[in-house]
């Protein structure tokens, strides 16, 4: 779902709707965005968590299980109840992480995997257990949600439009239910329309849409909700496998590379652009003493080949720079043969092709991790709206410094600013990544981190500061914060929890020579490798245990560490005698009125498909979902919607106009525009353009409605 939401300013002048007031993506972005969603990106890379690993996440706030608004978050920031996540799966709307109790989500929707979830509901927040799958195994997500249980069984739910869930196509599955069949299953991965599943034996099994279960005779029949084997090599095992929007990869133990499906900018890496039913070997196994490929990953459009020397090839589309090649982008760019990036971009750039550990690709931008260091590195599209995606804390589409990015010194800012990058650049603060899970169209997220803001005396126990005598201030305790390997900008030095008025801080301040009572204030800059010293007293309020929390914050990370203290009563003390009442004081003169504060900016109306992909069957319905939020400051009336059908689909040319009810200030409503698809539609894809009008703005929105029998 498009993250286009706009939270109205309290200042905004009352004023009519005006064209100012709309925000749309540029024609090539809207191009772009309307193509298929890619499947999941899943690294499962158990990590065990420690005291310095976080759970971060951007994107959608409402996906991540940061809010419950469409607002998006532009900086890795940790998610509430993920940490020990080991795994992260995400959609559109939703996001599921694999813990060792099981799978927790958060998100939007009736295909949670939790029963009594009605379409449209914000909830859970911020992740709820789905009931049932303690000791999963693995997970993956796109048009419907698979878990691979702790027997080996997988489990399917979702909206199952063409049996990616298992069971009946076409009938949604609400709850975890298994998938018939499978069993000793290691992997999964999902597309919109098939899912694919790795066993121990080494075979690769696939259900859903009938053309690219891999296998001549799974094309010949009907789409299916049971696992049929997809054609590979006889005695070779497969090692891993990926989905991207329709293509899919699997990696054999031998090192040789094997692709099949929708292949229209030559994603299966065969050299054509023809689609392929069958598996084809794109990569030939490693001869003796080469690098051979040890990972292999599927984007919407595009494949990577990770060696085992950390190098890698990229085929598929190169609109957005995605491929990593650093050559240009070209909007009809496609790489039909594995291809490793540029040697003269190699050359250039030397430090954005360190050795890698893996990659994760998604519709038009691709994350790599970095041998070693754990460092993330991005590359592709920065600019999808609301833009962010390389994770700089920047919500502007087009990021003003030219590549590649130091963010550590920006240097001077370009005069137009640029939205793609064909060359990797370093992902803000990330390190020591065990994993990472992107979603499908680059706006959503999650990674496992190495926190660079840290407590100095981690590990050992909180500090206490015993007993003392209610009504008194203990004398100051030194708390250590440091800053590893980059400066730490902080914004925040607080204490709280339910006794946070029984402690106070003293002093802080980078230098270890804190005098007593001295003042702070923030922002204040914690050296590279550098400390952060807080003093913080004790003065309890009342007798017994007293706990508090110490909060130091900045630039997305927060340190932490538990204060306590016990409460004594003074020995020997007597209540004393209630003194006089004083006499009241005058009153003091007014002061001057403060001057008017500044003009609010304008807010923004937005009109996005929350799925770009729609399947319907001949004479049957389609249902086209929108999101519309109203972030000005006024109230929108006088809306309607209406889709420009083409014959294809064998019913009018025309929905005709569908009136919108009023929305208030700071609203957000889904609109739906229902279609008849003819008997006799053409089968296949067809676009379908959806008008959105305002007073004198019209804004057109594109959805692929693909036909099945």
């Amino acid at each position: 779902m498009s993250n286009d939401a706009a939270s109205p300013n309290a200042q905004t002048l009352r004023r009519p709707i005006t064209e100012k007031d709309f925000t749309m993506p540029t024609t090539s972005q809207r191009r772009w965005l309307t193509a298929a969603l890619a499947g999941l990106v899943l690294l499962l890379l158990p990590a065990a968590a420690t005291a310095d690993t976080s759970v971060v996440g951007w994107g959608t706030q409402q996906a991540i299980g940061l809010g419950k608004e469409t607002v998006s978050t532009v900086s890795p920031t940790t998610l509430p109840g993920a940490q020990g996540a080991t795994a992260a799966a995400l959609n559109q709307t939703s996001s599921y992480l694999l813990t060792p109790s099981g799978v927790l989500v958060a998100g939007w929707g009736s295909d949670l995997g939790l029963a009594g979830v009605s379409p449209g509901v914000l909830d859970p927040l911020p992740y709820t257990l789905i009931p049932g799958t303690a000791g999963a195994k693995a997970i993956a997500t796109a048009g419907s949600t698979l878990i691979v249980e702790a027997d080996g069984s997988v489990d399917g739910f979702g909206v199952n439009w063409s049996g990616e869930a298992g069971g009946t196509p076409g009938s949604a599955i609400e709850t975890p239910t298994p998938v018939e069949g499978l069993t000793n299953v290691t992997a999964v991965a999902a597309s919109e329309s098939n899912s694919i599943a790795l066993k121990g034996d080494g075979t690769v099994w696939s259900w859903g849409r009938h053309d690219y279960l891999g296998s001549a005779a799974g094309a010949a029949g009907p789409n299916t909700g049971i696992p049929t084997q997809v054609t590979l090599p006889a005695g070779t095992p497969a090692t891993a496998i990926s989905a991207g929007g329709a293509h899919f990869l699997v990696l054999l133990q031998d090192g040789s590379v094997w692709a099949w499906g929708a292949n229209e900018y030559g994603m299966v890496g065969n050299g054509s652009t023809d689609a392929v039913t069958v598996p084809v070997q794109v990569i030939p196994p490693a001869a003796s003493g080469d690098p051979k490929v040890t990972a292999v990953s599927a984007g919407n459009q595009s494949s990577f080949a990770l060696y085992s020397d950390g190098t890698y090839k990229a085929w598929g589309l190169g609109y957005f720079g995605e491929l990593g090649l650093g050559g240009t982008t070209d909007e009809v760019n496609a790489v039909t043969v594995p291809t490793s990036p540029y040697p003269a971009a190699v050359a250039a750039h030397p430090s954005a092709y360190p050795p890698l550990k893996q990659i994760v690709s998604t519709f038009s931008t691709t994350y790599a991790i970095v041998a070693g260091s754990g460092r993330v590195l991005v590359w592709g599209d920065n600019s999808t709206y609301p833009g962010g995606q390389f994770g700089f804390g920047e919500s502007t589409p087009f990021y003003p410094y030219a590549w590649p990015y130091d963010p550590t010194n920006p240097g001077t800012p370009g005069t137009s600013g640029q939205g793609v990058a064909e060359i990797p650049q370093p992902l803000g603060r990330l390190k020591d990544v065990p994993w990472l899970g992107v979603g499908p169209v680059a706006q959503d997220e999650i990674a496992a981190t190495g926190s660079v803001l840290r407590v100095e005396n981690n590990g050992s126990s909180a500090p206490a500061f015993f007993s003392h005598p209610v009504g008194t201030f203990s004398a100051p305790q030194l708390q250590v914060f440091t800053s590893v390997g980059e400066p730490t900008t902080v914004t925040s030095i607080r204490i709280t929890g339910a006794n946070a008025g029984d402690f106070s801080i003293d002093a802080a301040g980078t230098s270890s020579s804190l005098l007593p009572g001295t003042p702070y204030s923030v922002p204040l800059v914690i050296p590279a490798d550098g400390a952060l010293h807080v003093l913080a007293r004790f003065h309890p309020s009342a007798p017994g245990e007293r706990f508090a929390t110490l909060e130091v914050s900045g630039q997305g990370e927060t340190a932490s560490i538990q204060l306590s203290g016990f409460g004594t009563e003074l020995p020997g003390s007597t209540s004393g005698a209630q003194g006089d009442k004083g006499q009241p004081g005058s009153a003091g003169l007014a002061g001057p009125a403060g001057p008017a504060g500044p003009a609010g900016k304008n807010g923004v109306v937005v009109f996005s498909s929350t799925r770009a992909r729609v399947s319907a069957k001949r004479g049957g319905p389609a249902s086209l979902s929108f999101l519309l939020v109203n972030g000005t400051s006024g109230r929108l009336a006088g809306a309607t919607v209406q889709a420009s059908v083409p014959r294809a689909l064998g019913t009018a040319n025309s929905s005709g106009a569908t009136g919108i009810p009023a929305l208030p200030s700071g609203s957000s409503r889904r609109v739906k525009v229902g279609l008849a698809i003819g008997d006799h539609a053409k089968l296949g894809a067809h676009r379908i353009e959806v008008a959105f009008k305002a007073g004198s703005k019209t804004v057109t929105r594109t959805v692929r409605v693909r036909v099945t029998d």
